[in-house]
């Protein structure tokens, strides 16, 4: 497991990748903002056009870093992302 230490921006999570994949620990300030996207039809909308990727939820067997890891904060939930094969970031 390695910290993606690029989501300081985020205070309501933290992604992190393990054995090649993707997830997102989501903290208490932030998950109730991420469920309601999640549940909207814009959220639905922008995963059909491609503009973000998807999102579901994780399973505790998925990664054992959902236990072990460092977190900033006590996470609520987690989920899996869909892997880019070449990130982008919106400051570059």
């Amino acid at each position: 497991m390695r910290n993606n230490f690029l989501t300081f921006r985020d205070p309501s999570g933290a992604v992190f990748f393990d054995d090649g994949k993707v997830f997102r620990a989501i903290y208490s300030a932030g998950i109730e903002d991420y469920r309601n996207f999640c549940a909207s039809q814009a959220c639905a909308q922008l995963v059909e056009s491609g503009s973000i990727v998807s999102a579901r939820e994780a399973l505790p067997y998925e990664s054992p870093s959902f236990k072990s890891a460092n977190f900033a904060d006590e996470p609520i939930e987690f989920a899996a992302h869909e892997r880019i094969e070449f990130p982008s970031y919106p400051y570059e």
